[in-house]
């Protein structure tokens, strides 16, 4: 079956962190914070994809799609190929007039798709959100086609506590502390690859990708804007006081910071023919 023809459901999207919690897209700078994030992992994604070797003429589905970064990628890397789009939330969805992308409203955790339909089931930073995530990777392994390719994604923050900046370790653990409360899981990323193998299949393969955080970079950026969008819950539900929010974030504005703010964990399997 085509994506042309697949027909999704369209859930409606539930009550939980991941719709209408710290990172929903309503909430403060959600769309600069993506972009930035899009910006800081791109060139991983592509290389991944890309040393895939995907058919010109093959049928994409890119799970989560957010602002839809990824998926313009795929649509114009592929031009003869087509590419799904799905995200719980699709408004700050972007297909840039695209013929061969389309977006659907779809929930990873309930929402159908035809199965064994895609050469590429693809999603980044979606299942760390997903308390049962180990299900989810379950149901979109029924979407890929035979000699198709399952790729998961999922940004690991660090350090967690364990950095030679005090304060800078303190804001990233209350991260954690508030993301955990909505059932985010910032170190399941590590088992992704594990998650993936237990399915059996063919070419299991992963990559990591590290993101410097120093004053300037993308990665700084990356962890200020998400910072930003957890401080208010943080301090809120004293997790985080005041003064030690304030001295985090002051680690980012040093010249003499230099820390590793996100790492990106990619692995892949290959459904066999």
């Amino acid at each position: 079956m085509s994506t042309s023809q697949a027909k999704p459901t369209v859930p409606t999207p539930s009550a939980d962190g991941y719709v209408d919690g710290v990172l929903a897209n309503t909430a403060v700078r959600t769309r600069e914070r993506l972009d930035v994030l899009d910006a800081l992992f791109a060139p991983a994604t592509e290389r991944v994809l890309t040393d895939l070797d995907l058919p010109a003429s093959g049928r994409f589905a890119e799970i989560g799609a957010g602002g839809g970064a990824t998926a313009r990628w795929l649509a114009r890397a592929r031009p003869g190929a087509t590419v799904l789009a799905t995200d719980i939330d699709p408004a700050l969805f972007d297909g840039a007039g695209l013929p061969n992308l389309s977006i659907v409203r779809h929930d990873v955790r309930t929402g159908r798709l035809p199965a064994a339909a895609f050469d590429l089931v693809h999603c980044r930073a979606v299942l760390s959100h997903i308390p049962d995530r180990e299900r989810v990777i379950r149901r979109m392994s029924e979407w890929v086609a035979p000699g198709g390719w399952l790729v998961i994604e999922e940004p690991l923050i660090c350090p967690l506590g364990d950095s030679a900046y005090p304060a800078f370790g303190r804001l990233t653990t209350a991260i954690e502390e508030v993301l955990r409360r909505t059932g985010t899981d910032v170190r399941w990323p590590r088992h992704v690859a594990r998650s993936l193998g237990e399915l059996g299949w063919a070419d299991l393969g992963m990559s990591a990708l590290m993101c410097p955080c120093y004053r300037g970079s993308l990665g700084n950026e990356a962890m200020r804007l998400t910072a930003v969008q957890a401080l208010p819950p943080m301090v809120e539900n004293g997790v985080l006081s005041p003064e030690e929010a304030e001295a985090g974030l002051a680690c980012l504005d040093d010249k003499a910071f230099a820390e590793i703010g996100f790492s990106l964990i990619s692995a892949w399997t290959r459904r066999p023919s």
